[in-house]
């Protein structure tokens, strides 16, 4: 393709790793694949490498007390491409209405323009609004911590899958409020197209080992920023009917749901968040 400057430009991408990797795995007596994220097992077991006859699955369950966390969906809101835009202002009143208050949430959009769409709309004047922008460095990620850290409490809108989604913790207090708008599937491009025709010829699922496993992943992983101990108290909300879809619902933590999507879906999710705040 052309780069920005017209000159030809050619992106070369590891489109499957686990060829590579098997055959360092097939030399060694034993491996240990582990992680918070791994299911669901064939995904990670066919792109890794590892040879199903020799490979074993151990599923263990959070070791944080049930009643420490809160998980709900809010289904009215449809967050689709085609029809996010009409959506917006019931995105904003719901990060308002359900806001902590006097304590910190993260509110996690699948795309930079998504985040600057509502926010625009968000008024939340118990908080302050904390926004990532895609110039945002590690400087950037130190100051919110600063701020999360801090006394006055703040609603930071950021993106799935960056700076402050993965690989960050938030101990303490910092964080009460997980929510991720949309199941983040990754953009439809021609590379991911030409990701998902590979996955289907060779394993048969090209559209869930593509779209749906990733971003699912991705929702998981922020959410798992809020309960890191034993201690820990907070609330998941998940915004967008398609977390009642079975595609996507089977990929969330059994944990979460007791596999029954409807057990997300509260009467008065505003009186119920806040008197799980109010009890805490």
């Amino acid at each position: 393709r052309r780069d920005r400057n017209d000159g030809d430009m050619i992106k070369i991408v590891c489109r499957d790793a686990s060829r590579f990797i098997g055959a360092v795995l097939d030399e060694c007596a034993g491996a240990v694949a582990m992680s918070a994220t791994m299911e669901p097992f064939d995904f990670y077991r066919d792109l890794l490498g590892f040879d199903p006859g020799r490979t074993e699955e151990l599923s263990v369950p959070s070791p944080f007390p049930v009643a420490n966390r809160l998980v709900l969906n809010l289904p009215d809101v449809d967050t689709t491409w085609r029809r996010r835009a009409a959506h917006h202002d019931s995105v904003a009143r719901w990060i308002a209405r359900l806001a902590p208050v006097g304590r910190n949430a993260l509110v996690l959009f699948p795309s930079y323009l998504y985040l600057r769409d509502v926010e625009g709309r968000l008024f939340a004047p118990g908080h302050r609004v904390i926004v990532q922008r895609q110039e945002s460095s590690a400087d950037a990620q130190r100051e919110v911590l600063e701020a999360l850290a801090g006394d006055e409490p703040c609603i930071v809108l950021a993106v799935l899958g960056g700076i402050f989604a993965e690989g960050v913790d938030y101990p303490g207090d910092m964080l009460s409020q997980v929510v991720v708008v949309s199941p983040g599937l990754p953009q439809f491009n021609t590379e991911r197209e030409l990701l998902k025709q590979y996955y289907q010829e060779a394993y048969g699922h090209g559209f869930s080992y593509a779209y749906l496993i990733p971003g699912l992943t991705r929702v998981v992983q922020a959410a798992g920023r809020l309960i890191r101990s034993e201690d820990d108290r907070g609330v998941i909300i998940l915004i967008g009917k398609r977390f009642q879809d079975s595609r996507h619902f089977r990929y969330l933590p059994t944990e979460w749901t007791g596999g029954d999507p409807e057990s997300l879906l509260l009467e008065d999710p505003e009186f119920t968040v806040h008197r799980f705040f109010d009890e805490g």
